[in-house]
């Protein structure tokens, strides 16, 4: 089984945002947050869309169903996706 919250815990650190910058994000609390972070509670599924949403994720992912990790690729010219689509095809290949 995953553990939802350090997966949470390490994409928002990811992205460099606090419990309450992400808490803002979300319309959730600050606390809410926190929660989800040490496993006291787990997100509803609109929590978990917006997340996955926010984090550029896979629900699957987000969930521990996949336990691949993914690249975010948001905040990415179109020139560097593709950039990073070669690299990682050319790490493939290596294997």
């Amino acid at each position: 089984m995953c553990d939802f919250g350090l997966r949470l815990k390490s994409l928002r650190a990811s992205y460099g945002f606090t419990q309450k910058q992400l808490a803002k994000k979300l319309n959730v609390s600050e606390v809410t947050v926190s929660r989800w972070e040490s496993n006291y509670r787990l997100p509803e599924f609109i929590s978990l869309l917006n997340l996955s949403i926010l984090f550029d994720v896979t629900l699957d992912y987000i969930a521990g169903i996949d336990k691949k990790t993914a690249i975010a690729t948001k905040c990415l010219s179109e020139d560097q996706v593709k950039l990073l689509k070669m690299i990682v095809c050319e790490c493939q290949s290596r294997i």
